[in-house]
């Protein structure tokens, strides 16, 4: 049972947003251009269930699950070679949660700030919002590449605080993995799971989240 441990809504002027697993359902490319990737280093296709689940955790480990025994020489081959693949199917299959683009225009109210806050490299990450046409709905997105430091860093976090000048205690991170999670509380703004994304909603238990939702439309609830 996930629940809201703090029952009354808090009010929220800064949304940070993560992008695969909240905003957007990416597997199905990635686990397509992982694939890809296998088949052209010379070995056979893996089943989306093996795959799928690793995806979000960010490209090491992915690889290190498309490749379980490989080592470190033909990890630093794979790579490039999967960022191609992805660079060219990103937009083949993923598509925004439901909800997400109504929701996005109903948070656009004054004196409210929408970001993306991602650990995917910024130009795709630009790439899939306009290709999606939801890029003009956002305020400000980073990368996982935008700074010095990515999730679970604290410093992302409060870059977009400050740029926006929104008190902490007004600011939320929303994402379904803990590096989310970790990285919003390091920074002392709110944080919100989501049990409906990428990540196993189980890993962010330990994390105790401020909030739940079950779907991208509940974030209404915090204007």
């Amino acid at each position: 049972m996930f629940y809201s441990k703090k029952m009354g809504a808090a009010k929220v002027h800064l949304f940070l947003l993560d992008l695969d697993g909240t905003l957007i359902d990416s597997r199905a490319d990635i686990v397509y251009s992982a694939n890809s990737m296998r088949l052209q280093m010379g070995f056979p296709p893996l089943e989306f269930h093996s795959i799928a689940p690793f995806v979000g955790g960010g490209i090491g480990p992915l690889m290190e699950h498309a490749f379980p025994t490989a080592d470190g020489e033909l990890l630093e081959r794979a790579i490039p070679l999967f960022r191609q693949h992805y660079q060219r199917n990103c937009l083949e299959r993923t598509r925004l949660y439901p909800g997400v683009a109504e929701t996005l225009k109903a948070l656009r109210i004054p004196g409210n700030h929408l970001a993306v806050l991602t650990n995917k490299p910024l130009h795709l990450s630009e790439k899939i919002l306009r290709g999606l046409g939801a890029f003009d709905l956002f305020d400000a997105v980073v990368g996982g590449d935008s700074l010095g430091n990515k999730k679970p860093h604290p410093e992302p976090f409060l870059h977009l605080v400050e740029k926006f000048r929104v008190p902490r205690h007004q600011a939320m991170i929303v994402g379904d993995m803990p590096a989310d999670m970790e990285g919003g509380r390091s920074a002392g703004i709110l944080t919100c799971g989501v049990t409906y994304g990428i990540g196993d909603p189980e890993n962010l238990r330990p994390t105790k989240p401020d909030f739940w939702i079950h779907s991208f439309p509940e974030l209404i609830r915090f204007v």
